[in-house]
């Protein structure tokens, strides 16, 4: 018995084909976090937070924006997320995915990659830098007409607390470590106070 002969797929047909799996694939992950969310098991969220995570990071643009215990090089910490933070993190992943499945890129056409971030060159004026910024969250945090006084002086101590130690002496891990206290708290505060202050963490790599 003679078979038909199969005449080879051609490069555009591959390229249509190999986006019809990763739609479906990205489909796939939407309603695993459709599931999750509505399981409210922090334990399956943490679970499928970090494999979501894992899975797109590096291929959508800007995927941390807007979520809670992002911070920009280093990715999330997670003794920042609570089941409250992970849900409104997946359900902006999911929103993300979404918009992502609309205009699909192949691995070798990544819109996000670390080697494309922008490098920005810092001069021997670093302290004076470091001040500023601290100086402008302080103002900011003074500003805040959600904060009761005491609110308020407690959230401008910690920003005292992270300055004292992106100032002082060590390496970046053992700054990292004596910032972890002011990571627990910020996990509590309001999502103005954590976006407010969580930029300055950056300020410890300088």
């Amino acid at each position: 018995m003679q078979y038909p002969k199969l005449d080879p797929m051609s490069e555009s047909e591959y390229k249509r084909s190999d986006l019809r799996e990763q739609k479906t694939e990205i489909t796939r992950d939407i309603q695993r976090v459709n599931e999750v969310i509505s399981c409210d098991n922090e334990e399956a969220l943490r679970e499928l937070h970090l494999s979501i995570d894992g899975k797109y990071s590096a291929y959508v643009l800007e995927w941390g924006g807007g979520m809670y215990g992002y911070i920009v090089d280093y990715g999330f910490n997670y003794e920042l997320l609570g089941k409250s933070s992970l849900i409104h993190n997946l359900k902006l992943m999911r929103a993300k995915l979404e918009g992502y499945a609309m205009n699909l890129k192949t691995p070798n056409q990544r819109t996000y990659s670390p080697n494309n971030s922008v490098n920005v060159n810092v001069s021997n004026s670093n302290e004076i830098n470091i001040s500023i910024s601290f100086e402008d969250v302080r103002r900011q945090i003074e500003e805040m007409t959600s904060l009761t006084r005491r609110q308020t002086e407690e959230a401008l101590e910690k920003v005292s607390e992270i300055e004292s130690v992106v100032k002082g002496e060590g390496s970046k891990k053992t700054k990292w470590e004596k910032i972890k206290p002011v990571l627990t708290w910020l996990a509590d505060k309001s999502f103005d106070v954590a976006m407010t202050i969580l930029p300055l963490l950056l300020q410890i790599k300088v």
